[in-house]
């Protein structure tokens, strides 16, 4: 059992997949999930029920897609980054107009 473990989430993981563990990283008190001894993830928030929760919803066997997810943050981003842009050259736009119409 981890230090800190009040809620048997080390056992209750174990039960999702017997090949997963918890270990407790003493540098900055946050949770390392293992599988078969195996760095998966550093958990930073309490340990709590989130956690088989987050590890049921990335579970590969039951169709989570790391890749699609990290394609679909991507473009999102780009889309933020391209917005971003075109508020920025629009900006750009209106500041030479202003200056064109005060010098005409």
């Amino acid at each position: 059992m981890v230090v800190g473990d009040v809620y048997n989430i080390e056992e209750r993981l174990q039960e999702f997949d017997p090949n997963l563990s918890l270990e407790l990283n003493e540098l900055n008190g946050n949770y390392i999930v293992l599988f078969k001894d195996q760095y998966v993830m550093e958990w930073q928030r309490p340990l709590d029920a989130r956690l088989i929760k987050h590890m049921r919803k990335i579970d590969s066997h039951r169709g989570y897609d790391a890749l699609k997810e990290i394609d679909e943050y991507n473009e999102k981003l780009d889309k933020s980054n391209e917005r971003d842009r075109y508020n920025y050259l629009e900006a750009v736009v209106k500041d030479y107009k202003k200056q064109i119409a005060r010098e005409i």
